[in-house]
């Protein structure tokens, strides 16, 4: 559960953390290795380096800046679960 915030800024991040920290204390070493094997197609990763070259130059529409974040985020979701996962299996792998 979220504790109530005093001070009405919180990062991304800082929320995004609170979110993690829950599902990282329900891995198991299957699922810990199993978080670690997602990646994203080749076609999927070239959309994202299209988007990403587009960005940087200022190109994108509303539309594909609101999929490029979007994007952005969920690879953050991603990176942040894997991270806890390594260091489960860290911890627990024999």
């Amino acid at each position: 559960m979220l504790a109530p915030v005093m001070n009405a800024t919180i990062t991304a991040s800082e929320l995004l953390g609170e979110f993690v920290e829950p599902l990282g204390r329900a891995l198991t070493v299957d699922s810990a290795r199993a978080l670690l094997e997602i990646r994203t197609s080749g076609t999927a990763q070239r959309h994202i380096s299209e988007l990403a070259e587009r960005c940087n130059r200022g190109t994108l529409s509303p539309g594909e800046k609101a999929e490029y974040q979007l994007l952005v985020e969920v690879g953050d979701v991603i990176a942040l679960l894997q991270a806890r996962a390594r260091l489960y299996l860290r911890d627990h792998a024999a």
